[in-house]
């Protein structure tokens, strides 16, 4: 073998080991971008079952906590010691019970047993008021789920019927008592719940007074020429909330808000109360107004007007 043939083979041989090489490395890197997306995969599930977990981990808890508010899983005992604990309440408060009755039904789940107690009773707003704020005091797993207040023709009494749900999860762990827990709503003093209440005819058709300063805003409002070029033109929802974008008709400037921030174009000054997708309430001074979406500041109406 000449030294051309020498020189032929051993360039073969470079390009063969060159070739190799570079095969080599990509399958390398091919083996490395399989692992890598393999890790991240398992990761991405890993963190999906974590949360899964946490998720069970909470709602076990919550559970265990309303096993510790709900009443006895014996269902005849649950009866005879709410009904108890209800007619105590009631009386009291100063009502006068005329009837009161129960029933069972299914629960919400499987592990819960409902007990419906109807209350039919006589008494004033202040007599009632002082029995649901005993009601709410108390940390039952319970809720008063309708009510119906008739006023005595020539008297200050009322009759009163609530429909009362008390729940008996499977898990409570008492047999014959009734949680001692109070409830973790924050109530103000009676007194004032009392005088607040009693003060309120709630039996007279409410009235609103005179709309003239109403009026007068919305055509302050109406007549703005800085209002009238500022747009609502989307509303979008998010990990905060609904954000609104106003966009000024005459140089494409764009602001985004959300509830409860400050707004102000022109006469049209507040502060955002709502935002639903559909419209945007303001409250301006004491008065509320609502912009609809794609119309112009200038074009707020109060909300009164188009109610829902």
């Amino acid at each position: 073998m000449n030294s051309r043939e020498k020189l032929l083979v051993v360039g073969v041989g470079l390009l063969v080991l060159l070739w190799v090489s570079t095969k080599g490395v990509s399958n390398y890197r091919q083996a490395c971008e399989r692992n890598e997306k393999k890790l991240l995969d398992v990761q991405g599930d890993l963190t999906m079952a974590r949360h899964a977990d946490a998720r069970g981990r909470r709602a076990q808890s919550r559970l265990s906590e309303l096993g510790r508010l709900s009443l006895p899983t014996d269902t005849d005992i649950a009866v005879t010691l709410y009904e108890t604990w209800l007619r105590e309440q009631l009386g009291n408060s100063g009502l006068e019970v005329d009837d009161l009755s129960s029933k069972t039904g299914a629960g919400p789940h499987k592990r819960a047993q409902k007990i419906i107690f109807t209350v039919n009773a006589k008494g004033t707003l202040a007599e009632l008021s002082s029995f649901l704020y005993g009601f709410y005091q108390a940390g039952h797993l319970h809720r008063i789920s309708e009510t119906s207040l008739m006023p005595e023709e020539g008297e200050d009494s009322l009759k009163i019927t609530l429909a009362i749900e008390a729940l008996s999860l499977d898990n409570c762990k008492r047999e014959d008592s009734l949680t001692d827990r109070p409830s973790k709503a924050k109530l103000e003093p009676l007194e004032k719940i009392q005088v607040d209440i009693v003060s309120r005819d709630i039996f007279t058709v409410y009235n609103p007074p005179a709309a003239t300063q109403t009026a007068s805003t919305q055509l302050s409002i109406a007549e703005d020429a800085i209002a009238a070029q500022a747009f609502i033109t989307s509303m979008t929802y998010g990990q905060g909330g609904w954000r609104m974008s106003v966009r000024m008709k005459d140089t494409g400037k764009i602001q985004f808000f959300r509830e409860g921030d400050p707004i102000k174009f022109g006469s049209f000054a507040g502060n955002i109360t709502k935002l639903d997708g559909r419209r945007a309430v303001v409250t301006i001074g004491n008065e509320q107004m609502q912009v609809r979406l794609g119309k112009s500041l200038s074009q707020a109406q109060p909300l009164a007007d188009l109610a829902g």
